[in-house]
């Protein structure tokens, strides 16, 4: 394939003067240049990098959602149930009456 004018190093010195050495405008020309040599190659990881970053992202929401959702259920629960086994099921214990 052909070279493009801008992996060769033509970048005018406006372009890079000031903030980049000479070595740094030709590592990203070189890097930018192998990157558009296989555009679909580069598609295809990029998607799967995407997919498994929302992948990660969803399971840690759904388990701190999860998390959030158990701890305001217990939180609004009883602090002591009282039980005891009658007929072989549980039975509950009326407080006000007391145990006798």
């Amino acid at each position: 394939p052909e070279v493009p004018a801008w992996a060769c190093g033509t970048l005018p010195p406006t372009a890079w003067q000031g903030t980049l050495t000479m070595k740094h405008v030709r590592l990203l020309e070189f890097a930018l240049w192998r990157l558009a040599r296989r555009p679909w190659k580069n598609l295809a990881l990029f998607s799967i990098y995407v997919v498994i970053v929302f992948l990660a992202a969803s399971y840690l929401l759904y388990s701190a959602g999860l998390l959030l959702e158990v701890r305001e259920t217990l939180g609004n629960g009883a602090d002591l149930v009282v039980q005891a086994r009658m007929g072989g099921g549980p039975f509950l214990f009326r407080l006000d009456l007391g145990s006798g």
